[in-house]
């Protein structure tokens, strides 16, 4: 069909059937379950103790991934240089040449 040939229909309004996305009256169900146990009296304190959460939660996945990876790790690294003449001794060449050297 030729692009001249087709027609549109601009009279008829779109309808939607269902919106999934529509704003509900009702309130979550963690929310309803932290007023029915008493833990909080309104709907924005539920929202808040809710929010402060998942900062605690946040940070503390920041802390324990921190940690595991070594990302706050102050360590200085052990130079050659500073291990002991009696240690260096005992130690075989190839793990005294993975220590850096201060020279390099």
């Amino acid at each position: 069909m030729p692009p001249e040939q087709v027609q549109f229909d601009e009279s008829a309004e779109a309808h939607v059937l269902y919106s999934r996305f529509e704003p509900s009256a009702r309130l979550p169900k963690i929310v309803q379950l932290l007023l029915k146990t008493g833990i909080v009296k309104t709907k924005e304190q539920a929202n808040l103790l809710l929010l402060g959460l998942t900062v605690a939660f946040f940070v503390l996945a920041v802390y324990i991934f921190g940690n595991t990876f070594g990302w706050f790790d102050s360590t200085p690294p052990t130079y050659r240089e500073g291990i002991s003449p009696e240690v260096r001794a005992t130690l075989p060449p190839e793990i005294l040449n993975s220590f850096p050297s201060r020279s390099q």
